[in-house]
């Protein structure tokens, strides 16, 4: 990359001084005071740096700009838009920093906020929502030609209601079986209330999910449930299982758009519309209309400046609380 090459420089202090810049890397311009410091850096490279590229804006736009004045130089190539940092004295403080003492981080926080991408903390993976199209376009394309079902989460703490009460309004709204995660034979028997044949819905083979590590789909007509209730802890709606294949794009549409409605309606508290597909191997994907982590569903706080603030209780470390520092007591 070419230097910034300045040659005549007659400005302040300075007597026709030529010198070379180069671009990328860090230049340390230092001398005595009254040297030409300032005159070199601020006055002549800084000032024609925004000189030259306020002339490359619109007539209209140069009216809201204050124009520097050329300064008294013979001639300069090569040189890129410029920025100034003021120098002043400020007030330090245990929370000072590079940013704070020179302004950047208002910027900084400003340009996360408005272009920046969250990422799942677990997984490292962007946060993505999608409507039921971009969800169902998503699905046959990450599992096109798998089987699997379409699943919503019954969470333990956020259910609409609970026991018999949920159990009979799910079988009034037409839903028959229930998806339970891993869990021990003794804990799967004590939710069903008896050890149960593996039948269509529960082989091991391709068609079922119900080998140990991948939970066990139930009929919520068992007498357990009708008796007790449904489990207390998460557990999983059934809402179709289906192969996912382009043949299939306009049952698996409707029943996505039937997850969404019925994450909202069995969980109260849920603000955005979700669902769980989950394939005959075990693969999983997440999708919601919020945007949250493809794989483990966590959904992250909506982007402010707030939340790249160390002086926020939203962005600061939960450790220092933005300190930047743990004070710890030396019992040496």
């Amino acid at each position: 990359m070419r230097d910034i090459h300045l040659w005549g420089v007659k400005q302040n202090n300075l007597k026709n001084v030529e010198v070379r810049v180069p671009i990328g890397q860090m230049t340390v311009v230092c001398g005595p005071s009254g040297s030409g410091k300032s005159s070199l850096a601020f006055e002549t490279l800084f000032a024609e740096g925004q000189r030259r590229f306020i002339e490359s804006m619109s007539n209209y736009a140069r009216q809201f700009l204050n124009k520097a004045p050329k300064p008294d130089i013979e001639g300069i190539t090569n040189i890129p838009p410029a920025i100034s940092i003021e120098q002043k004295n400020t007030v330090k403080s245990s929370r000072s920093t590079v940013g704070t003492t020179t302004e950047i981080i208002d910027y900084l926080r400003l340009l996360y906020e408005k272009i920046g991408t969250a990422h799942c903390p677990t997984h490292h993976l962007p946060v993505e929502k999608e409507s039921v199209t971009e969800a169902t376009d998503k699905v046959l394309r990450i599992f096109a030609g798998k089987r699997g079902y379409l699943l919503v989460e019954i969470s333990a703490t956020q259910r609409v209601t609970e026991g018999k009460k949920l159990h009979s309004l799910l079988l009034q709204d037409g839903y028959l079986r229930i998806y339970l995660p891993s869990a021990s034979k003794a804990e799967k028997k004590k939710a069903t209330g008896k050890k149960k044949k593996a039948g269509p819905e529960e082989t091991t083979g391709p068609d079922g999910i119900t080998q140990e590590e991948l939970g066990t789909v139930v009929e919520i007509s068992d007498k357990a449930f009708i008796k007790k209730g449904l489990p207390k802890e998460t557990f999983y709606l059934v809402i179709d299982r289906l192969s996912f294949s382009t043949d299939e794009r306009g049952r698996l549409a409707d029943s996505m758009t039937q997850a969404y409605e019925a994450s909202v309606k069995y969980n109260s508290g849920l603000l955005s519309r979700k669902a769980v597909v989950l394939t005959t191997e075990g693969d999983r994907v997440n999708v919601s209309e919020e945007a949250s982590c493809p794989v483990c569903g966590y959904t992250p706080p909506p982007l402010s400046s707030r939340l790249f603030s160390f002086n926020s209780p939203i962005g600061a470390c939960p450790t220092c609380k933005g300190f930047g520092n743990i004070l710890d007591l030396d019992e040496a």
